[in-house]
């Protein structure tokens, strides 16, 4: 009993509340609609408020009240989570109100939304890429912008992320034994990183898969790809002194210099 108590207001309230919301819908009178969708809005119900704005986005073109809607609209897409609309809208509220004293949060905002939708770094980055775009595009516009820290820290993740999936992408060529094309995806890395905190784990990969290369070639190639796993292991030595990885290298250097010997 005292379940349904509580149970039978609730639904009474909700119907209300859901007849409430289709007679606003229906209304023809815009500036009613617009005032609920506001109410709506900033009560926290993005839903009822997104389906009120997006109807109105059409009908308000060419009033005062035409800018407001778009932005509250975009920012209803934002909070349900809808990213990719979100971005669009953003993005759109831009390019048509450029001079709006909005404008600079909305294209904030697109990248924001950009950086939110970029995936981990194991998964395909090209969003990755765009959220980059995105954010330095921003940063042309508006380079003394409120935000230049937060942009900066997601320059910084995106950019985190590109460098991951190319370390992890070497990496697994050596593993799976493709010595070749972890050689040529190392020397990329560490072109495209040069200060990465991976590049001695991947300049001991190189030695290794040069050497490896090496052993596995015709007997013609064989002194020039064992002489190559000398000079990435004099560039190691030179640079990476204390390396924990230092025995592994002057073992494989040791056994180049027997196999030219």
């Amino acid at each position: 009993m005292n379940s349904r108590v509580f149970i039978l207001p609730l639904l009474l309230l909700t119907l209300f509340s859901c007849s409430k919301f289709q007679k606003i819908q229906r209304s023809e009178n815009i500036n009613e609609r617009y005032e609920a969708a506001l109410k709506y809005y900033k009560s926290g119900d993005y839903y009822k408020a997104g389906v009120l704005l997006e109807e109105m986005i059409p009908v308000m073109r060419g009033r005062k009240e035409s800018e407001l809607v778009q932005f509250y609209y975009a920012y209803c897409q934002y909070y349900q989570r809808q990213l990719v609309m979100a971005s669009y809208y953003f993005k759109r509220f831009y390019e048509t109100f450029p001079r709006s004293e909005f404008a600079e949060e909305c294209m904030f905002m697109y990248a924001s939304s950009q950086f939110e939708m970029s995936p981990p770094y194991h998964l395909d980055q090209s969003s990755s890429f765009e959220a980059i775009e995105a954010v330095e595009s921003f940063l042309r516009l508006y380079p003394e912008t409120k935000h230049l820290e937060k942009c900066n820290n997601m320059t910084d993740i995106l950019k985190g992320k590109l460098e991951r999936k190319a370390y992890e992408h070497a990496k697994l060529y050596h593993k799976i034994g493709y010595f070749k094309s972890a050689t040529v995806a190392i020397e990329n890395f560490r072109q495209d990183y040069p200060t990465s905190s991976f590049n001695e784990e991947l300049l001991f990969l190189k030695i290794q898969s040069q050497y490896n290369l090496a052993k596995l070639s015709v007997e013609e190639k064989k002194r020039d790809r064992f002489n190559q796993a000398i000079e990435s292991y004099q560039q190691f030595v030179d640079k990476y002194t204390n390396s924990k990885y230092m025995r592994e290298a002057e073992a494989i250097y040791a056994n180049c210099l027997n196999q030219i010997g």
